[in-house]
């Protein structure tokens, strides 16, 4: 079923597109929002605020996460060159630690036995780049207006850019020099930082474009290369920046109140040592980084697996708060190392092991061998399409029976298998006009080259998000919210992807009690 012309006036007006090569497409949506149980929704919100503290909490606790990173980083270079970052920069040098969490907390519904009362299983901590706040938000709207009130409110868009214009607003206080002519220093703006070839380019335009309207704040988009070319850290540790766009408009300098990450997340994104350069001059300099190189760390499949250990996270939540430690427990999924390491009675982490009655990394390995397709293993990677699954798992096995330092790589977390409804996707629209980065011109100029399809997806999934928004200077936190959600489906046949590799779509939860939501199931 094709398109009508109004929905498709809504995406171009709302520039709800993607880049694919050289065409326009739409972000891909669901017709109509998915059933999630009310319940489960609301203690995933509880839950955000406490993970942006835990968050925090790990990044200002050198001791720990050096000894937790450690043993992947020696297999591991680039695990090693961030780690090597956050001692140099953090440790030794003592640079401003000034951090914008934009973080999303992804969990997927569970049941321990159908019939069941659903249950909610984190599937990750995402620490950098997060990736559809605006367009996520857009797509809420659209159900909540076609819907009704049972599709929640979501200010993620919005809430996302206030945090951006707080830690912008943060940074001008706290470099406000009185009794010199702060009118001389260069403008102040924010540096989005992402991937000159960039497909999700309207997800991050439309939080550029609402900063400068709702705050009035100038944002710019440069490359690593881009600052590594044209960077300099002030005497006083201010970093700055030079714009230098196309055309006839002339350059000009910039002071950089905060970095916001778009890329850098995988090796790919440092192919010279003057980009790790570039980085390293980001987080010697005063400005807020969204996130540090110590979130980024704390981002690592490694780190969340060991917090999902017993006792861990009591040395983040003592006694007072051990309501907190228990409630994030609740959520983690069971998790394992493959580190030998770990399991030596020096290790670090061998108490905790003990505790949780793994005494060695053979036992396992036995279990991963008996039964592979219960479990996913997941390399210290972002990005999606990296995990693997069944088949995948035992050929790796079998390889690492010559290499064994290849299991060192993996964490192994138990496989969630969420409930499946039937829904409809909205794909395939496709426009002409080129450049894409038109901004103001799309909705009017762009033409409609295809009005798209409907697909049924019989048998989908869907996983929630819950996007915090943390601003901390050092020690101290001046902004810790739950600032909305977000939900992707997809159908049941994918192990892995996300929605810029075209597997998952856009939607929007729709409230129900856990009865109706087994009565859905057919439970």
């Amino acid at each position: 079923m094709e398109a009508s012309n109004d929905l498709v006036d809504w995406v171009k007006s709302n520039r709800l597109f993607m880049l694919r090569g050289s065409e326009i497409v739409n972000a891909p949506f669901s017709d109509s929002p998915f059933p999630f149980p009310q319940r489960c929704f609301e203690q995933a919100q509880s839950l955000t605020q406490h993970f942006n503290t835990l968050v925090h909490k790990l990044c200002t606790d050198p001791e720990f996460l050096i000894s937790i990173c450690r043993p992947i980083a020696e297999q591991d270079a680039f695990v090693q060159h961030l780690l090597s970052l956050y001692e140099t920069i953090v440790c030794q040098e003592a640079s401003p630690q000034r951090l914008l969490g934009l973080f999303r907390y992804d969990y997927m519904l569970t049941q321990s036995t159908q019939g069941a009362p659903p249950a909610l299983k984190q599937v990750e901590m995402n620490l950098i780049s997060c990736a559809f706040g605006p367009l996520g938000t857009l797509v809420s709207r659209r159900h909540q207006m076609m819907h009704g009130d049972q599709v929640p409110d979501n200010g993620a868009w919005e809430g996302m850019v206030d945090a951006m214009a707080r830690a912008h607003r943060v940074y001008l206080d706290m470099e406000e020099h009185p009794g010199t002519d702060n009118s001389k220093r260069p403008a102040p703006a924010v540096l989005c930082i992402n991937e000159r070839a960039e497909g999700n380019v309207a997800d991050q335009h439309h939080l550029i474009t609402l900063l400068r309207e709702r705050h009035g704040i100038q944002a710019i988009c440069a490359t690593l290369h881009d600052i590594a070319t044209h960077s300099t850290l002030s005497p006083k540790g201010h970093l700055l920046y030079t714009h230098t766009p196309h055309g006839d408009t002339p350059c000009k300098s910039y002071e950089i109140t905060l970095c916001y990450f778009r890329t850098g997340y995988i090796p790919k994104f440092y192919p010279s040592e003057s980009l790790w350069d570039a980085r390293a001059m980001i987080e010697r300099g005063k400005c807020f980084r969204c996130p540090t190189v110590g979130a980024q760390l704390v981002n690592f499949k490694r780190v969340q697996q060991v917090l999902a250990l017993p006792g861990v996270l009591e040395r983040f939540f003592p006694a007072a708060e051990s309501r907190i430690a228990a409630d994030l427990r609740a959520v983690f999924a069971g998790q394992d190392s493959l580190e030998p390491s770990d399991y030596l009675p020096d290790s670090p982490l061998a108490p905790y092991l003990h505790r949780a009655g793994t005494d060695s990394v053979d036992r396992v390995l036995i279990q991963l061998r008996a039964q592979p397709h219960r479990y996913v293993l997941k390399p210290q990677r972002e990005g999606g399409g990296n995990n693997l699954y069944d088949a995948e798992i035992t050929a790796l096995l079998d390889s690492a029976q010559t290499r064994p330092e290849e299991l060192s790589r993996f964490t192994v977390m138990e496989r969630l298998f969420p409930p499946q409804l039937p829904t409809r996707v909205r794909l395939g629209m496709r426009f002409t006009q080129h450049p894409a980065y038109a901004w103001d011109s799309f909705a009017r100029e762009s033409r409609v080259a295809d009005p798209g399809r409907a697909e049924q997806v019989p048998q989908a999934v869907t996983e929630l998000g819950t996007w915090g928004a943390l601003v901390c200077h050092e020690q101290e936190c001046c902004m810790n919210a739950c600032v909305g959600h977000l939900l992707r489906t997809k159908s049941a046949v994918h192990n892995d992807g996300g929605v810029a590799s075209g597997v998952a779509f856009l939607d929007a939860p729709r409230l129900v009690t856990d009865e109706e939501y087994l009565r859905l199931l057919g439970q």
